[in-house]
């Protein structure tokens, strides 16, 4: 098997590509009784070497009694379902940072969720981000409703913005309360609008008009 041309994912390029296979083993695990087969479980591994980027991974395909024509497929390093943005170490400033603050050190852990498979650790992860970005940027107002409204009229979100997110939370009062488990399609457009409002307070601040609540009183002489 050494040598093959196998189709394999690739996270460095998010999808399916041609990889040269390195190395191949075969392990088979056999239960018998009586001279009868009770129970085998079959593990195939291939450490390969993707053709087009050179990102190397290691998959084992897994068969067992059972599961007939069925294969289980895993992958190290696990395939990655969400890559963190690039612009993720920038929330923090453009200098050098040596202690990432707690909102990069909370945006990791929900990449690190979804990439093994943890979708209701992630959105949980999500409601707790966005409450520490509001309080960071508006202050506590004392509940998160109020906290969401006071960021969309100090103009930090649009109103679009704030519809969506109110989606997000729905989301994660689900998942905390009801142990509700989001699709990967619902998971994809949480991370989106999470993302996007991120990136729109911290990343394009600079394009940002924050509105002063407070109306200003002419004065007439």
């Amino acid at each position: 098997m050494s040598g093959e041309i196998k189709r394999l994912y690739c996270n460095n390029c998010s999808g399916e590509t041609r990889h040269d296979v390195l190395f191949y083993k075969i392990k088979s695990q056999v239960e018998e009784e009586d001279n009868q087969l009770v129970w085998y479980e079959k593990d195939e591994y291939y450490f390969s070497e993707c053709l087009g980027c050179e990102n190397v991974t290691l998959y084992i395909e897994s068969t067992f009694s059972g599961m007939g024509d069925d294969v289980s497929i895993n992958q190290f390093p696990p395939k990655i379902i969400r890559k963190e943005p690039k612009w993720l170490f920038k929330i923090d400033g453009d200098g050098m940072v040596f202690e990432p603050s707690t909102k990069i050190e909370l945006f990791r852990e929900i990449y690190i969720a979804l990439k093994n498979d943890m979708p209701r650790l992630a959105i949980m992860g999500v409601r707790a981000l966005l409450e520490a970005v509001m309080i960071e940027n508006i202050g506590d107002q004392g509940t998160f409703g109020k906290n969401l409204k006071k960021l969309e009229v100090d103009g930090y979100i649009s109103s679009y913005q704030y519809a969506a997110i109110s989606k997000v939370i729905d989301a994660g009062h689900a998942t905390m309360h009801r142990s509700y488990k989001a699709s990967n399609s619902e998971i994809s457009s949480i991370m989106d609008i999470t993302e996007n409002i991120i990136e729109s307070i911290y990343i394009n601040k600079l394009n940002v008009t924050v509105i002063n609540p407070t109306p200003r009183v002419k004065t007439h002489k």
